[in-house]
């Protein structure tokens, strides 16, 4: 096998470990000797081995003089644990393709170490896969906050909800698959208040193996109701008020969640802010269900990467609107398809 396809191997192998890792980067490795592999590895769980020291674990074979192929820069610092290229270099590794760069701080100084020892690196073999395969990690740190999808259902005449408030599915079976899937993908799950209000949703993945996506709620006063079904799953759940929310409200939430304080706009949560700290947690992607209100400031503020639009072939009338916008906004649509009855739109904001 040439180079090109042993690092597409590397990739698949990372993507095992997708939904595991967070807020790490999942990572896969293949270390080949004469175009023949002999051992993959990828980053199972966080805290767990990194690719390249399970691969080399993994490897019957001598693994000196081989080459390594790995989908991320390794890394030369000691956390959970210890450094990738003290590995690489125990191991005998004659020369590594790296796909993408590490955007963290400390990135670099591995390179130079494994440079030191007489390695060869090459660097950006499939880039572009392997960086889109990591978009939540690599977006995330370039512009310190989650990164952020936003989905909506919407009726064909751009509704979220009947007009006499009562609670009732638009969408099909397949959108809502659809959903748990984003769920599952999604380091946590955001919607305002007034959706736990009115709705009084779970905010979990049905048939989950893995664990919850944490639960986070805009809720600037406080007034989340405390037997609201999201304090009974597994899991985190995060209430964000600000500060001047009543100390009496925020200390009996605080006995059923976490309590985040963000920066006022106005009379509400300033998103930007609150997102920010919500990126200082660890949380490196967000999946937002919003309301009318919080579509509207997160459409208006372009706070978002990608936007996921489940159109119903219902049609509701008198009833909310999906979001209220002074100005057109421009956004690139990647795919479309349908999903049963429904169809869904895939777009991302135009950088």
């Amino acid at each position: 096998m040439n180079d090109s396809e042993l690092m597409r191997i590397a990739i698949n192998e990372a993507k095992k470990g997708k939904g595991n890792v967070s807020p790490n980067p999942i990572v896969g490795c293949i270390i080949a000797k004469d175009g023949k592999i002999i051992a993959k590895g990828y980053h199972r769980e966080f805290g767990g081995k990194h690719a390249e020291t399970n691969a080399i674990t993994n490897s019957k074979t001598e693994t000196s003089g081989a080459k390594m192929y790995v989908t991320l820069e390794p890394c030369d610092h000691f956390g959970k644990q210890g450094p990738c290229t003290d590995a690489i270099i125990k191991a005998g590794i004659k020369e590594i393709f790296i796909a993408t760069k590490d955007p963290n701080p400390v990135s670099g100084d591995g390179i130079k170490k494994l440079k030191e020892n007489g390695i060869i690196i090459n660097y950006g073999l499939l880039k572009k896969e392997a960086t889109k395969m990591n978009e939540f990690y690599l977006k995330s740190k370039e512009q310190k906050m989650p990164f952020i999808t936003i989905k909506m259902a919407i009726s064909t005449d751009g509704k979220i909800s009947y007009g006499n408030g009562k609670k009732k599915k638009i969408t099909g079976k397949q959108a809502f698959e659809f959903t748990q899937k984003l769920r599952k993908e999604n380091d946590a799950i955001i919607v305002g208040v007034n959706t736990i209000k009115k709705d009084n949703p779970r905010l979990n993945v049905r048939n989950n193996t893995r664990k919850n996506p944490i639960r986070i709620v805009f809720d600037s006063r406080a007034s989340t109701p405390v037997k609201s079904k999201i304090f009974s799953q597994k899991g985190r759940t995060i209430i964000v008020c600000t500060e001047d929310a009543p100390l009496k409200k925020v200390n009996t939430l605080a006995k059923k969640a976490e309590v985040l304080f963000a920066k006022k706009e106005g009379k509400r949560i300033d998103i930007k802010d609150a997102l920010s700290r919500i990126y200082l947690i660890g949380v490196n992607s967000v999946l937002i269900e919003p309301g009318n209100r919080l579509a509207t400031t997160l459409l208006s503020k372009m706070l978002f990467n990608r936007l996921c639009l489940i159109i119903s072939n219902k049609r509701i009338g008198k009833g909310l609107p999906a979001f209220n916008l002074k100005r057109k906004i421009i956004v690139k649509i990647i795919s479309t398809k349908k999903l049963g009855k429904d169809f869904f739109i895939y777009a991302e904001k135009v950088d």
